[in-house]
């Protein structure tokens, strides 16, 4: 047995631990609901489906069906959106153990910082703390990393299965996870049979998972949502990187999501600040001392880990959380290349980040703006929008405000609903999937959704039925729709809220 293995095996207690904090620091933030996120609602309606009928049911396709039947099995316990939750706040402290467990066997020194760092970032905070699919894919990858690097191939592919069943673009990081060395022996392998001792077990397993999606929708089970409009299958994916020019997400927000969402304000500005040191420092001298000395291989595998991410976000850049798979691997980087100090420096505010320095647009993308800022808040006018830093309130902190409105909202709805003119129907906006999810049964013809064109919204009041508006409904039809709402005979249903 190698002395890694051996320092690795006997650090066993100390990353449990590890994962044990990190699991109790979500604690506070699983409620309520399932997060601003609308897919984490639909994984919701999924779960409580799939009890009902007794048959998978997709939360969105392509689906993720390893996270759906986690769930079902709660919601068949009688759970709900919070228990899914706690369910991925476990996953998280699971993908942490494992982080500690891959870094330890390189012999990095800061692997408790360096695992809490990759754990707090803002965007895999608030994933952690809400029903997403994307740590639950993490933390198998990571597995299937600690694996290869002892030599368990075939396990590693059973894991990058796991992987693919719980997210499908999982797929892409099989080259990266073969590159990895083997601890072990030390001995090289040829990459070509790497590659193939884990694609195999991996396509078989992942497969499977996607049976009963097959089963259920046929091949439109591989449908997604582009917004090029140029269509939604497999074929139209692949063409669509020919479009990426054309994509209709502005730049600072592709940008924006990939550097101040991913990883906080706090954790960029040093992020940048010390690839920029390590760089000035190269060019300085051309071989200077790595912070760790990390394995040739491991440093490629992590950057084609790296590029394979970021090329799949570049194709469909609608969310910070399609980055998180990268996170790890760039703070391998960042080990490899950086002097420690910068290291610890970068680890420290990817911690604090999702506390402070949190950056919204409003009405914003996810969720529904909260009531009030916090002291030293920041705004400006940005294309429509107001642009909103709040130096004392982070990532984590506004996400978690928007929720706690949200529910507030919703429960206001439920309570006035018995009271409302015959007919009347509501304009929900962001806040429709949640509101459909906690609805009672049995509430007749529909009378509420997202959104609707304005012709619709005129039909409506033509039939002499009133159209209310949730807070951010108007604002999100002007933005999406182009047209405001209330001049096509909408009202606010809450007067009193601004």
């Amino acid at each position: 047995m190698s002395s890694t293995t051996s320092t690795g095996r006997s650090r066993l207690v100390p990353d449990l631990a590890l994962a044990a904090v990190v699991f109790a620091s979500r604690i506070p933030f699983l409620a309520p609901g399932a997060g601003t996120d609308t897919d984490g609602w639909y994984l919701v309606d999924a779960a409580q489906e799939m009890v009902a009928t007794g048959r998978y049911t997709r939360s969105r396709f392509p689906g993720y069906p390893v996270q759906e039947w986690l769930c079902s099995l709660i919601a068949r316990a009688g759970g709900g959106p919070v228990a899914m939750n706690v369910l991925s706040a476990l996953v998280s402290a699971a993908a942490v153990f494992a982080l500690a467990r891959v870094l330890r066997s390189l012999g990095v020194r800061d692997v408790a910082l360096a695992a809490l760092a990759f754990a707090f970032a803002p965007a895999a905070f608030v994933a952690s703390v809400s029903c997403m699919d994307y740590l639950f894919a993490v933390a198998f990858v990571l597995a299937a990393c600690h694996s290869v690097l002892h030599g368990r191939t075939p396990q590693a592919g059973l894991w990058l299965g796991l992987a693919i069943g719980a997210r499908l673009t999982s797929v892409v990081l099989i080259p990266a996870v073969a590159l990895l060395p083997d601890l072990e022996t030390g001995l090289p392998r040829p990459w070509g049979r790497r590659v193939l001792n884990l694609a195999i077990p991996s396509a078989v397993l992942g497969a499977a998972c996607y049976v009963p999606a097959y089963a259920r929708y046929g091949w439109d089970f591989l449908k997604f949502s582009d917004p090029l409009h140029t269509g939604s299958t497999p074929l139209d994916f692949i063409t669509g990187f020919l479009d990426i020019g054309h994509l209709p997400v502005p730049a600072a927000l592709v940008f924006g999501q990939a550097t101040v969402l991913l990883w906080g304000i706090p954790g960029t500005v040093l992020l940048a600040a010390a690839l920029a040191s390590a760089l000035v420092a190269r060019m300085r001298k051309p071989s200077p001392v790595a912070a760790e000395p990390i394995p040739r291989r491991v440093r490629l595998a992590a950057l084609l880990a790296i590029a394979l991410e970021l090329l799949l976000y570049v194709r469909l850049p609608l969310d910070e959380g399609y980055l998180i798979p990268a996170m790890p691997f760039t703070l391998l980087l960042v080990a490899a290349w950086v002097p420690r100090g910068w290291f610890r420096a970068v680890c420290a505010a990817a911690i604090v980040s999702p506390f402070l320095f949190g950056v919204d647009v409003e009405p914003p993308k996810k969720g529904i703006a909260p009531l009030t800022h916090s002291p030293l808040a920041i705004t400006r006018s940005i294309d429509g929008r107001r642009l909103v830093i709040e130096p004392l309130r982070g990532p984590l902190l506004m996400d978690h405000a928007k929720r706690v409105r949200a529910h507030a909202i919703v429960d206001r709805v439920i309570a006035a609903r018995a009271t409302l003119p015959p007919g009347a129907f509501v304009f929900a906006g962001v806040l429709d999937a949640e509101l459909e999810q906690r609805q009672p049964v049995g509430h007749g013809r529909p009378w509420c959704a997202d959104l609707l064109l304005e012709p619709d919204l005129r039909a409506l009041r033509a039939q002499g039925r009133d159209v209310l508006l949730l807070p951010g409904a108007r604002e999100r039809v002007l933005q999406i729709a182009g047209y405001d709402p209330v001049a096509a005979g909408a009202r606010p249903m809450f007067t009193d809220d601004p």
